[in-house]
């Protein structure tokens, strides 16, 4: 360890946060930990944040911003990843906050490269402040990651959100581990997956210091993708989780299924809703390929899911299976 460098480097994206960005940089400033750099990653803001985080550049010295056109949440984090000169990495998204004793909680003088440092944290809804939860309300605990019940018991591989998590530098480094740019959706998950493949400890840490702020609006199933989005992200999900299901011993049959369910088969059904008269027969070839997944793993929840599935496994002609997909959409639609 080089002494005249922090030991952790915070990254925050920043795009269109000229709302929320102070309170961001605020909390971080005030941490009780003060080894730390803050790496301010501004891609292409149209609005003033920008301007906010060079103003916050020339007042402390920690602050470190870089500006680059707007290539998306991935490419920014990926440029933090390059530019951070600690050991540790962890990051922070610009309309998020943190209580001071964040970094804190991390207990980096006992951190270890090979051991993957979680946090929990609270999830607050900006206009309703009944529905907050917390998410990953860890007591504490130290396990190995072949340890196929406590990855069950508290549902890590769901936890795919890459803040409030502790990350090596020289394992990012070594093993490549970017974020995906080529994928739009759960590009996040896929990253934590492909660290905890490089890893072979967890520590829980009894923390939700993180506030994670979920915005008006803002959901995924509000947003429309094309098939070879969710495709794309389905792949990558899947080639993650068969490596993770034999790391991690993991035998709790339903558990498997709930994982491979949510990141990675669902997104296959989402292409199948999608597709139409350019691209039916390339997602329906791609959907039949999993369809030892679909029969092994997944967990049909609705109606619309259990007649897709059906049609998927009939040996009719691609055209005529996206015309009765297609109808099935329309039929659950109303």
């Amino acid at each position: 360890m080089n002494p005249t460098l922090p030991s952790l480097s915070v990254i925050v994206p920043v795009y269109k946060a000229e709302k929320y960005l102070p309170r961001c940089i605020d909390s971080l400033l005030a941490q009780t930990f003060k080894d730390f750099e803050l790496l301010l990653i501004d891609d292409g803001s149209p609005d003033r944040s920008g301007n906010i985080c060079d103003a916050y550049a020339r007042k402390d010295p920690r602050v470190r911003v870089f500006h680059q056109p707007n290539r998306g949440v991935s490419s920014s984090r990926n440029l933090g990843i390059e530019q951070a000169r600690a050991e540790w990495v962890t990051f922070v998204d610009s309309d998020d906050w943190v209580e001071a004793d964040f970094l804190a909680q991390f207990r980096l003088e006992e951190a270890e490269p090979d051991t993957f440092i979680l946090q929990g944290f609270t999830h607050n809804y900006e206009q309703h402040p009944e529905k907050d939860f917390r998410f990953g309300d860890y007591k504490g605990c130290v396990f190995p990651l072949s340890s196929g019940e406590d990855v069950a018991r508290y549902d890590l591989l769901q936890n795919g959100y890459p803040f409030a998590k502790l990350y090596h530098k020289e394992k990012l480094q070594r093993h490549a581990i970017r974020f995906n740019t080529a994928i739009s959706i759960h590009e996040d998950h896929a990253f934590v997956w492909d660290y905890l493949c490089q890893v072979t400890r967890i520590r829980l840490v009894e923390s939700v210091s993180y506030h994670y702020e979920k915005k008006v609006g803002e959901s995924l199933s509000n947003k429309t993708y094309p098939p070879s989005v969710w495709l794309a992200a389905s792949d990558s999900l899947l080639d993650g989780l068969s490596i993770l299901a034999s790391r991690c011993h993991l035998t709790d049959s339903h558990y498997l299924k709930e994982v491979y369910t949510a990141y990675g088969l669902e997104q296959i059904m989402q292409a199948l809703y999608h597709m139409d008269a350019s691209n039916y027969r390339d997602v329906i070839a791609s959907a039949q390929k999993r369809t030892p997944l679909f029969d092994q793993y997944f967990l049909p929840r609705t109606p619309r899911q259990k007649l897709v599935l059906y049609l998927l496994k009939q040996r009719w002609g691609s055209q005529p299976l996206w015309l009765f997909i297609h109808l099935s959409h329309k039929l659950f639609s109303r």
